[in-house]
């Protein structure tokens, strides 16, 4: 006889699932708006933001099963993976905080500390997420569970996602817009999903974690994994819905912004209602006259919203930007 599968109580369900609401403030704000914010709040050139990114997600794939390793062979009194939510959260949004922090750094010291905080931050989440994602093995046998747990838990990380997509920018510009609005944004949902993380911890319990068998070497995990061709086949599907899923995470603000020219529709301004750089000079214009240079991806959109101004295309040289300035020096400014 087989003994009858035990349902976990509520509290514990839920407590497990909300986690990934945690996980999502980072990784889908991320996958949404980091690489915008290195752009076009930064400044970084587009190629330097995007090889920023590939460093830290090179790292991070080469880190992932490491990681992975080390909290399963991770003993304590309360369990393989529970004390990483417990002692990681806080370091975890610490490092996602300090991303987003204001520096005076340009050119190459810009880089180094936008990739070495990348870094840092992509090392701290799989520190955490890792032990995670294992926790839910180890808090019941039963394979209908686990199935609720990990249903609960994607509820949860779409609810984030659509929360991060709607109210994210909104939170920005009403904490100060600018690389002001994104610290004090990400300092936010650092201190919640924190929280969060301390409420899984207190939720679960790792009931299955002991088991009488001998843990595999990493030799041996490895040589499994060579010949399980289902194993390749779901890591060639899940790489396709990566890879789709990237391009348009990363791809939908420059898309507001430069094609539709609507930057309106991804970046509200506390102050001028609207986030493009014409609008705002626009308004100061209406106020006293100011020498002035539009910095712009799109040259052509500028020059027809704004005919008569000096515009700068990206990527420019330090010639190009002296050039710039003098002509705007030396045109007349009106209000």
């Amino acid at each position: 006889m087989t003994a009858a599968p035990t349902r976990l109580p509520l509290a514990q369900r839920l407590g497990y699932g909300i986690g990934d609401f945690g996980f999502n403030l980072f990784f889908t704000t991320a996958s949404l708006f980091l690489l915008f914010y290195y752009t076009d709040v930064l400044g970084l050139p587009a190629a330097t933001a995007g090889w920023v990114f590939a460093v830290a997600l090179i790292w991070d794939a080469l880190f992932d099963p490491v990681m992975g390793y080390v909290a399963n062979r991770t003993r304590t009194r309360w369990g393989r993976y529970r004390p990483y939510l417990l002692f990681g959260g806080l370091p975890l949004a610490a490092s996602w905080t300090l991303m987003f922090l204001p520096v005076p750094f340009t050119g190459g010291a810009l880089v180094m500390f936008a990739t070495a905080t990348h870094i840092l931050f992509r090392t701290l989440y799989a520190t955490v997420s890792m032990p995670f994602l294992a926790l839910s093995a180890t808090m019941t046998r039963d394979s209908h569970e686990r199935g609720v747990l990990a249903s609960i838990r994607m509820v949860a990380a779409t609810s984030c996602g659509l929360f991060a997509a709607l109210f994210t920018l909104k939170l920005v510009a009403a904490l100060g817009g600018g690389s002001i609005g994104f610290f004090w944004t990400a300092a936010v949902y650092g201190a919640l999903a924190t929280l969060i993380f301390l409420v899984v911890f207190f939720c679960s319990v790792e009931t299955a974690a002991d088991r009488a068998e001998a843990s595999p070497t990493f030799g041996e995990m490895v040589r499994s994994l060579r010949g399980n061709r289902a194993f390749w086949i779901v890591c060639a599907a899940m790489l396709a819905s990566a890879f789709g899923g990237t391009l348009l995470t990363k791809t939908l603000p420059y898309y507001f912004k430069y094609a539709l020219h609507r930057p309106d529709l991804i970046i509200a301004d506390a102050s001028l209602t609207e986030g493009s750089g014409t609008n705002a000079v626009a308004t100061i214009l209406t106020t006293r006259p100011v020498a002035h240079v539009f910095v712009t991806g799109n040259a052509s959109a500028g020059r027809t919203q704004q005919p008569d101004a000096i515009i700068l295309q990206k990527p420019f040289f330090l010639p190009e930007l002296e050039a710039a300035i003098a002509a705007a020096l030396l045109a007349p400014t009106t209000a």
